[in-house]
């Protein structure tokens, strides 16, 4: 009977650590399994690690088949990240590899020039002046954009009239109207404009719509169709918040959409305002 209990009591002694050594292999797999996953989990701001918008922000500036370059506060459809430019700002490439801008919704313009100097960029509508587009013009409407991200300089305006009946004037046609392609659109020069009264009355509701157009003069351009005229686009200048204290510090810019504020994405992190320094 002492044997029996002896041989219990040593069997009792090599369970216990045996136990706690099986404990401790499962601790340690458990730690293990949380590094593993910490070491793979996809933390932007690891210390020593490369911020991840400022990488898909650096990346070399965009541009459509026409050349144009697309960088902040503009960013290419598809290409870029909306976090890398302004709300409002995004550029796609057309059919015909021109550079759209939609200053309103379903209200596409071709961009003509950007000056990222100035802030200024020249676009043109695009029903007429897209190349591909046939001769016949949708109806036309007031330039309509945003206030808080453009404003229009003052500029030379010519004034259209849609859905003009015969008898033709040839000097003021830019093309038929797409709800008739019997009738015409007009387009009058700002200088002429006292002609509206009588060319109204043939035109449809006698609706006039204003468009501005830059550096036009028509005692200028008599030998110039207004359609041509047209397709030089008029000046837009931005107000989106300035890039260059951020790009000088080493960073690129871009916009927070949780804060609806101006970012400068830095190697470290995202910053307010620049790189190296309280942001």
């Amino acid at each position: 009977m002492p044997n029996s209990k002896r041989r219990d009591s040593q069997h009792h002694d090599v369970c216990i650590p045996l136990a706690t050594t099986i404990s401790n292999i499962s601790k340690m797999n458990q730690n293990m399994f949380i590094l593993t996953f910490l070491l793979f989990l996809p933390n932007r701001h690891f210390a020593g690690a490369v911020d991840e918008y400022y990488l898909d922000c650096r990346l070399p500036a965009r541009t459509c088949p026409d050349n144009q370059i697309i960088r902040f506060p503009f960013y290419l459809r598809d290409q870029q990240k909306s976090y890398c430019g302004y709300p409002g700002f995004e550029v796609s490439c057309d059919e015909d590899g021109h550079s759209i801008l939609n200053l309103f919704v379903n209200d596409p313009y071709i961009v003509r020039h950007i000056s990222y100097e100035k802030r200024s960029l020249i676009v043109s509508n695009a029903a007429i002046s897209h190349n591909s587009t046939p001769n016949c013009i949708p109806p036309l409407q007031n330039i309509s954009f945003p206030s808080e991200r453009f404003e229009l300089p003052k500029q030379n305006q010519v004034f259209f009239l849609s859905d003009c009946s015969p008898p033709r004037v040839p000097e003021y046609e830019i093309g038929c109207s797409s709800e008739n392609a019997t009738n015409w659109i007009l387009g009058v020069p700002e200088n002429e404009k006292e002609q509206l009264g009588n060319l109204s009355k043939k035109c449809g509701d006698g609706k006039v719509v204003v468009m501005p157009v830059k550096d036009y003069d028509s005692s200028d351009d008599e030998s110039v169709g207004m359609r041509q005229v047209l397709s030089r686009g008029f000046e837009l200048t931005w107000k989106a918040e300035e890039c260059s204290r951020c790009q000088s510090s080493g960073g690129v810019c871009g916009f927070n959409t949780s804060s609806y504020l101006f970012q400068c994405y830095c190697e470290d992190r995202p910053h307010r305002v620049r790189c190296q320094g309280p942001g």
